[in-house]
């Protein structure tokens, strides 16, 4: 793959394969449903620490801001809401 760089060497490999990579935009669906995340979080046993929310509305505010630490804080929030709703949600606990 001569003169190729990774990204475009990734993607030819996966057309060939037929594989189609997937990605999405965590912080705007944090951003977007943010009285609901925060209601689910709250609710869950697994967070039940004092200063919880506080930690959450930080790293809502270092989502606004640029660079991989606004994207990183948009992920782990993303990832704490969706335990939050199994946990809160599941059946089989």
């Amino acid at each position: 793959m001569n003169g190729l760089n990774f990204s475009d060497a990734k993607k030819i490999l996966s057309d060939a394969l037929g594989k189609l990579g997937f990605s999405y935009d965590s912080r705007s669906i944090v951003l977007q449903n943010w009285e609901g995340i925060t209601k689910e979080i709250e609710r869950c046993a697994l967070w039940k620490q004092a200063g919880l929310m506080k930690m959450v509305n930080r790293m809502k505010n270092r989502m606004n801001g640029a660079g991989w630490g606004a994207a990183t804080a948009g992920r782990l929030l993303y990832r704490i809401y969706l335990l939050s709703a199994w946990y809160n949600k599941s059946k089989y606990l």
